[in-house]
């Protein structure tokens, strides 16, 4: 069997002191411009694509997201990610890769193709960046905020997170989540 190096106390530890850095300065670098400063909560399901095969994902967490123009932000998330075995049969018996639960965090330029939130109630979006968890990887995405009241909306957003493990491993998963300024 091969493990998925989830289990390293260390791997989860500079997982949270990056987290924690980049939320810091997110908040730090809008602390005077507040209103454009997006705060998330989310969950969603999808798929780890790896050896050949599928297995069901599921995540849930939260993110901060920094207006830096009408265009551009910079963003964060962090949170958890749930899987299980893939199993491959070989002639000498059988290969087993591992996807236990484990912490997430990203860090991502965005792209926002409408402008200001005030210009329009839905505000799509692309993202590009990078994934740490035990392994890391570059990740990509796109979706769309909908506000429905003046600070209050709900996200839906559509990513994958390319993981270098077991040969290249997708992790594409669509969400779900409040969003709040």
């Amino acid at each position: 069997m091969i493990r998925h190096p989830c289990g390293a106390a260390r791997s989860r530890s500079r997982i949270l002191r990056v987290a924690i850095l980049a939320f810091a300065v997110i908040g730090a670098a809008d602390a005077a411009r507040a209103q454009t400063t997006t705060g998330s909560f989310f969950a969603g399901g999808g798929q780890y694509l790896c050896c050949g095969d599928t297995l069901a994902a599921r995540e849930i967490g939260g993110g901060a997201e920094v207006d830096l123009s009408p265009h551009f932000g910079l963003g964060a998330d962090v949170g958890l990610v749930s899987g299980g075995d893939i199993t491959q049969p070989l002639p000498s018996g059988a290969i087993t890769y591992h996807f236990g639960r484990q912490a997430f965090f990203s860090a991502h330029v965005i792209y926002h193709l409408s402008g200001t939130v005030r210009s329009s109630h839905l505000r799509p979006f692309v993202a590009a960046g990078l994934g740490f968890k035990p392994v890391s990887g570059w990740t990509v995405a796109a979706g769309s905020d909908v506000w429905l009241v003046e600070r209050t909306g709900v996200r839906f957003e559509i990513s994958d997170q390319v993981l270098g493990e077991f040969g290249t491993t997708h992790l594409v998963v669509a969400r779900v989540g409040l969003i709040i300024r």
